[in-house]
């Protein structure tokens, strides 16, 4: 059996082998048969009433001559089979076990639908070919697959079957097929490509709230506006004689109080000689055109 031959780098002792050997056909032909059942159900059971699967089996010794014959896989006509298919009668229940080649011989299964049974399984064949290639050349399970098990387990939902896969593979680290691992690799950049567009969005809502939030003086006297200068020089104008630049006010109450206005600088200054001279007399005195100097430490609020 060429699985004893692919898996050449596991471990000599010969009960670990073949006990490592026995999982890892389990494993892998357990799927096989799942997929070849399914095959069944879609092509053979909704278009024929009499027959419907019921096992498959491969055969260890096929064409071994010391081996013995019940140890052997045969046709319903007596021909030694590698592949058996076990179909059963819906009417009497009789199970018959039969090779492909024969199905329409044995039954009223049209050859179109056996030869489309037939492809299936060849895929299915390059399928677990691809596995044997990997072991073969020691590969093991893929790691960043094992890193979607671990970060993404709760977040991304895996198909059920994907899924078995996945953690079957994972115990006894054996490599995924090349076509299941571009599987769970499309899942994850789907999953990644979702968060970040909720991401943007996100980022967008929270710019769009900012950018309501923003705020417009209606005039120099505006109440608010007067308040929000008054709040800046009581927190970065601390000490006594400190120099006050309007310019530098404007760009803080952009930044600090969401300000925004093509021409703040203009409703600053006059807001500024008005604390200065009605609001806070004796806090601030006017230096320049563009700065003040505060008189006391005191805060003005």
């Amino acid at each position: 059996m060429k699985w004893i031959a692919a898996l050449g780098i596991l471990p000599k002792d010969a009960a670990i082998h073949f006990t490592y050997t026995q999982k890892v056909q389990k494993i892998v032909v357990h799927p096989k048969k799942k997929d070849i059942q399914s095959m069944f159900l879609n092509d053979i059971s909704t278009k024929d009433n009499c027959w419907e699967f019921y096992d498959y089996e491969e055969s260890d010794c096929y064409q071994v001559a010391k081996i013995p014959e019940e140890n052997h896989l045969f046709c319903a006509c007596g021909r030694e089979v590698k592949y058996q298919f076990l179909l059963r009668s819906k009417k009497t229940k009789e199970i018959i076990g039969l090779s492909l080649k024969h199905f329409s011989e044995h039954t009223n299964i049209p050859e179109k639908i056996a030869r489309n049974v037939r492809e299936g399984i060849q895929k299915i064949d390059r399928h677990l070919d691809d596995i044997l290639l990997k072991v073969s050349r020691g590969e093991g399970f893929q790691p960043f697959i094992s890193d979607a098990i671990s970060l993404y387990s709760e977040q991304i939902t895996f198909p059920n079957l994907l899924k078995e896969r996945m953690s079957e593979f994972l115990k006894v680290d054996l490599p995924m097929s090349t076509r299941d691992s571009r599987e769970v690799n499309q899942i994850i950049v789907e999953y990644k490509s979702i968060q970040r567009e909720k991401g943007y969005k996100e980022e967008q809502n929270h710019y769009e709230e900012w950018l309501k939030s923003r705020k417009r003086p209606s005039s120099f006297r505006d109440d608010e506006f007067l308040g929000d200068i008054i709040k800046i020089i009581d927190l970065y104008y601390v000490e006594k004689d400190v120099i006050i630049d309007i310019n530098q006010i404007a760009i803080l109450l952009k930044r600090n109080s969401g300000y925004v206005h093509e021409r703040l600088i203009g409703y600053v200054g006059p807001a500024m000689e008005l604390i200065s001279k009605e609001i806070c007399p004796g806090h601030l005195i006017q230096e320049s055109h563009f700065t003040y100097k505060k008189l006391k430490s005191e805060p003005l609020a």
